[in-house]
């Protein structure tokens, strides 16, 4: 028999018995312990929450990105690996990963406008001649991002970063799923971001299988 009281004592119970879990194996610290470095870090850095497909590693991620929401607000992002097209050529993958990481930031900025005439003016945002918060720069980065033709990497990942440069304050860009990809592709798509995780502006913390990415550096 079920009642809508007893599915409210159920998942109260179930929440009980995770926080008395959490504290029987003492993670909570360790998240507390992370979120200080994280305030306190400088830029760029990458860190990678390590574990098996079994152990659960990207639940220790989410718990990370709720003690984080509210210090960071709109500059607290998430990004999910299998959502990344699969295929191609590493600078082919640098391409999509960096038009996906903009349209990130653009949608939180609330910067998407798309206007491709303003492409032109690439470079001056770039060179930092057009500010990103400006109305022309908003047009710049939106129509970018969908721009149809073939764009350099080196491009993605200076307007990414100066993306982050406009922001002013540090971005913390959650990177989840690498663990149910196959070990290959994991380690491909890793390649292809190393650029955007030296961008100063941006902590990225990666939830991965150590003995996976081995695997995949292998293959």
């Amino acid at each position: 028999l079920s009642s809508p009281e007893t599915e409210i004592l159920s998942e109260r119970t179930e929440e009980t018995l995770a926080s008395f879990q959490q504290d029987d194996l003492g993670i909570a610290k360790y998240i507390e312990g992370i979120s200080r470095f994280i305030s306190n870090c400088t830029t760029p850095m990458t860190i990678a929450f390590q574990g098996n497909r079994v152990s659960g590693g990207n639940s220790m991620l989410k718990m990370l990105f709720d003690r984080l929401r509210t210090s960071y607000g709109n500059n607290l992002l998430w990004l999910n690996a299998r959502q990344l097209p699969q295929g191609g050529s590493v600078e082919d993958q640098t391409v999509l990963i960096g038009k996906k990481l903009l349209s990130l930031l653009a949608n939180e900025n609330g910067s998407a406008k798309q206007t491709e005439a303003l492409l032109t003016n690439l470079a001056a945002f770039v060179s930092g001649t057009v500010a990103g918060d400006s109305s022309i720069g908003k047009d710049v980065v939106g129509g970018f991002l969908n721009r149809n033709s073939a764009d350099s990497p080196e491009e993605l990942v200076k307007c990414f970063s100066k993306q982050l440069e406009e922001r002013g304050e540090k971005v913390v860009l959650f990177v989840d799923g690498l663990n149910q990809l196959p070990s290959r592709r994991a380690v491909e798509l890793l390649d292809a971001a190393r650029d955007f995780f030296g961008c100063r502006g941006c902590v990225f913390i990666i939830a991965a299988d150590y003995a996976d990415i081995l695997s995949g550096a292998r293959e």
